[in-house]
C-alpha cells in the first residue's frame, strides 16, 4: 500500500508514546485502555493489508487473509466469553487454541505455496537462462565455424602462396645463378679487354724516356676506359695524342683499340706527321672501319695532336691540332698559362660536309710545361651537380705550376677527391702534364 510505510511507522510512535507515558505516570488504567485500543488499531491496519492484497491478486493473499482472521474469530470468541456473553464450555474455551492452529495451518499452506511459487519462477529463470545460453553457444558456435572457416581459407591461400613463392624463389635463385655465370664470363672478358687495353697503353720505360719529366692521371670510370693516349718518336719528333672516344666503358674502349691502331698506320705507316692531316685523316678512317655511311652509327672522338721537335737544347717547336680539346702550355719566363684552341669539330660520326682542322705552331722555351686533358675532369659534378669547369683546372695548373710533375699530379688527385664527395664519377678522366 502507498501508506504502509508511514502507518507502521506511526503504531511504532505510539507504542513508544504508551511506554513512556506509563513510566512517567504510572497510570495503570489509562494505559490498559490504550493497550487495549492498539491490538485494535493494529488488527485494522492488518485488515486493509489483506483487502489490499487480495484485490492487487498478490498469490496466497487468500490463504494469508483467512488466517488473520481465524485468529482473529478465536480472539473475538475468548473476548466474549470473558464478557459473560458465552458460557464457559470445552469449545468456548478451546476456540483461541483452534484458531491459533487454523492460523498456523494456514500460514504453512500459504508459505508451501510461496515456497512451490518461487520455485518454479526460479525453474522457469533457470530455464529461461539455460535458452538464452544455449542460443548464445549457438550464435557463437556458429560465428567460430565462420571464423574458422574463413582461417581455413587463408590458410588453403597462405599455403598455395608460399608454393608460389618457393616456385619463383627457386625460378628467381636458377637466374640469378645464370645471371652469376654471364657476370662472370663478362667480367673475365672485360678483364681481358684491360689487359690488351694496357697493352697498347705507352708503358712507363716509353713514357720516361720521350716525355721525360711528366705526369699521367688516368682514373677509367669502370674497369676499361674511352680515354687513352697515343706516345711515339720518329727521328728527333715525339708524338703525343690524347683521345677521348664516344662513350666509356668497353664501347668506348673497342675506339681505344681501333684509334690507337689507325694512328700507327697514319703515321708510322703512311709518315703522315702534320697534326691538322693526321686528325682528318684519321676521321677519314674512322668512317671507313665502322662503315658510318652504309650503318649510320655515330661513334667517334674529340683529340689532341702534337708533336714536340727539339731545335736546340733550349729551344722546342710545337704543333697542335685539336678536335674540341685545346691544349694549355705555361712558359717559364711569364709563369702565366696559355691556350691553343682546338677546332669544334668530332672526329668521325656521320656528317656530310668535310672535316678540316687548323694547325697552330709555337716555339717555347726548356721547362716550358704542357697540359693535355679529355673533358671528364673538368665535366666531373660534386653532390651540388655543380662542374669543376676550365676556369678552375686553369686556377689549379696555375697554383701549383712550380711544384714537379707528380706533386701537381697529387694536387689535381686531391682536389677532384674532395669535390667528388657525395657523388659518383660520371666519365673517365685523363689529365697529362709534361715539362720540356
Amino acid at each position: 500500500m502507498k501508506y504502509t510505510h508511514r502507518l507502521l511507522q506511526f503504531v511504532q510512535l505510539l507504542c513508544i508514546c504508551l511506554v513512556v507515558f506509563y513510566l512517567f505516570t504510572f497510570n495503570y488504567k489509562i494505559t490498559v485502555v490504550f493497550l487495549t485500543l492498539l491490538p485494535s488499531v493494529t488488527s485494522l491496519y492488518v485488515f486493509c493489508i489483506c483487502v489490499y492484497a487480495i484485490f492487487k491478486k498478490i498469490p496466497s493473499s487468500q490463504l494469508l487473509t483467512l488466517a488473520f482472521f481465524s485468529s482473529m474469530l478465536g480472539a473475538f470468541v475468548y473476548g466474549i466469553k470473558q464478557a459473560n456473553f458465552l458460557e464457559h464450555n470445552i469449545v468456548t474455551n478451546n476456540i483461541p487454541y483452534v484458531g491459533f492452529v487454523v492460523q498456523g495451518i494456514l500460514f504453512s499452506l500459504a508459505l508451501a505455496n510461496r515456497y512451490k511459487q518461487l520455485k518454479k519462477e526460479l525453474l522457469d529463470s533457470q530455464q529461461e537462462a539455460n535458452q538464452n545460453l544455449e542460443r548464445k553457444v549457438k550464435e557463437r558456435t556458429e560465428q567460430l565455424e565462420v571464423l574458422n572457416t574463413e582461417v581455413v581459407t587463408q590458410n588453403e591461400e597462405l599455403q598455395q602462396s608460399q608454393e608460389e613463392i618457393t616456385v619463383q624463389r627457386d625460378a628467381i635463385g636458377e637466374k640469378n645463378r645464370v645471371l652469376s655465370q654471364i657476370n662472370s664470363q663478362i667480367q673475365s672478358s672485360i678483364k681481358a679487354a684491360q689487359v690488351i687495353q694496357k697493352a697498347i697503353v705507352p708503358y712507363q720505360q716509353k713514357r720516361n724516356e720521350l716525355l721525360k719529366e711528366h705526369f699521367v692521371l688516368y682514373k677509367p670510370k669502370d674497369v676499361v676506359s674511352g680515354d687513352m693516349y697515343w706516345l711515339n718518336q720518329i727521328e728527333n719528333t715525339t708524338f703525343l695524342a690524347l683521345m677521348d672516344c664516344t662513350g666509356h666503358g668497353v664501347p668506348g674502349a673497342f675506339m681505344t683499340l681501333i684509334t690507337s691502331n689507325l694512328l700507327d698506320k697514319i703515321i708510322r705507316v703512311w709518315d703522315i706527321y702534320e697534326p691538322k692531316e693526321i686528325l682528318e685523316r684519321l676521321d677519314e678512317e674512322i668512317k671507313i672501319v665502322l662503315r658510318q655511311k652504309e650503318t649510320h652509327n655515330d661513334y667517334g672522338l674529340d683529340a689532341t695532336m702534337i708533336t714536340i721537335t727539339a731545335i736546340n737544347e733550349n729551344e722546342f717547336r710545337v704543333n697542335f691540332a685539336g678536335a674540341k680539346q685545346n691544349l694549355y702550355f705555361i712558359q717559364p719566363q711569364n709563369q702565366i698559362i696559355e691556350a691553343l684552341r682546338g677546332n669544334r669539330k668530332s672526329i668521325g660520326g656521320e656528317q656530310n660536309r668535310e672535316v678540316i682542322f687548323d694547325n697552330h705552331t709555337i716555339s717555347l722555351q726548356k721547362n716550358s710545361q704542357l697540359y693535355l686533358t679529355s673533358d671528364g675532369y673538368i665535366d666531373q659534378n660534386n653532390f651540388e651537380r655543380k662542374k669543376i669547369t676550365e676556369k678552375t683546372l686553369i686556377d689549379l695548373i696555375t697554383k701549383n705550376q712550380t711544384k714537379n710533375m707528380q706533386e701537381q699530379k697529387q694536387a689535381l688527385q686531391n682536389f677532384l677527391q674532395d669535390f667528388m664527395i657525395g657523388t659518383t664519377q660520371r666519365d673517365d678522366i685523363l689529365v697529362i702534364g709534361l715539362k720540356l
